[in-house]
């Protein structure tokens, strides 16, 4: 045999050889007795440590011919899912809050006592007859009348004080007065014959008043109930039936100045006194109002 036959052989031997030994050693050296627990590593702890399962990628670990073999599977994270925020609606304007009317003390409310003087009548009244004087009758005219009561007045609209209502209780005595003189031939004087009437009554004046800086104007009704009425002529009295009730119009106008108001005011009313004697009171007054509470 040629010494390169040989050298060939050899060569052969030992490459075979080498694909023995190499088919019978694994990748973790168990073959001839490398043993793992000599500090080797296994598969499990390395995964453990190194690659430890979070939210988005586990592991799974499964046996094949006694040898193990890990998967690993890529779990697709889902893209964040944001939820839409609703458009709260715009805050609403903050409403006024209408706070609640104080009267007294406020100026919405004031209240006094007032006072009139002036002269009064009864229009249309029947002339009466003094008994000295059969043939003489006597006619009705205006005299001194005066009224007094409470003054209140309220105001309408808030923050204004353009316009107020008014309410007005008061007493007021309507008269009408009639007198004749005669000469007495011889005499040092003279006769008087004289004749009249007296009618005393409650009313309460509910007025719409406007004013303007120091100066108001009113006007309302003037419902009323007669308590007394008297007749005079001459030296004999006489009680008349009159009616209960009394009810005009008034208006009037004046200035105003700080509390107090002076003005005038006329009256007139459309129920007569006494069907029989006819008669409707009426009345101009001059009016002064202090209000204490305003």
């Amino acid at each position: 045999m040629s010494p390169r036959l040989h050298t060939a052989r050899v060569w052969a031997y030992l490459l075979l050889l080498s694909c023995v030994l190499f088919a019978q050693v694994d990748w973790r050296g168990e073959g001839f007795g490398v043993a793992a627990e000599a500090g080797a590593v296994s598969a499990e702890t390395f995964e453990d440590e190194f690659f430890a399962p979070s939210e988005y990628i586990y592991t799974e670990t499964a046996t094949v011919d006694d040898n193990e073999k890990l998967e690993t599977v890529e779990v697709p994270v889902p893209e964040p899912q944001f939820a839409e925020i609703e458009k709260t609606a715009e805050p609403a304007k903050p409403q006024k809050i209408r706070e609640p009317r104080e009267f007294f003390g406020s100026g919405a409310f004031s209240m006094g006592v007032r006072l009139g003087l002036g002269m009064s009548g009864l229009h249309g009244h029947k002339a009466l007859i003094d008994p000295g004087q059969e043939d003489l009758a006597i006619v009705m005219r205006p005299v001194i009348s005066t009224s007094a009561g409470l003054a209140m007045a309220i105001r309408v609209v808030d923050g204004s004080e353009n316009f107020t209502l008014a309410f007005e209780p008061q007493y007021s005595l309507y008269r009408a007065h009639g007198e004749f003189v005669m000469e007495e031939p011889g005499a040092d004087y003279r006769n008087l014959y004289v004749a009249g009437v007296f009618l005393h009554t409650v009313e309460l004046p509910i007025l719409a008043r406007f004013n303007l800086n120091s100066v108001y104007m009113e006007a309302g009704i003037q419902p009323g109930a007669n308590l007394y009425a008297q007749i005079y002529e001459g030296g004999r009295l006489r009680k008349p039936e009159f009616n209960k009730f009394a009810c005009g119009i008034a208006a009037g106008m004046g200035a105003k100045r700080s509390d107090m108001l002076l003005g005038i005011r006329g009256y007139y009313s459309f129920i007569q006194y006494d069907k029989k004697l006819n008669g409707y009171p009426w009345s101009i007054q001059v009016s002064l109002t202090k209000n204490f509470l305003n």
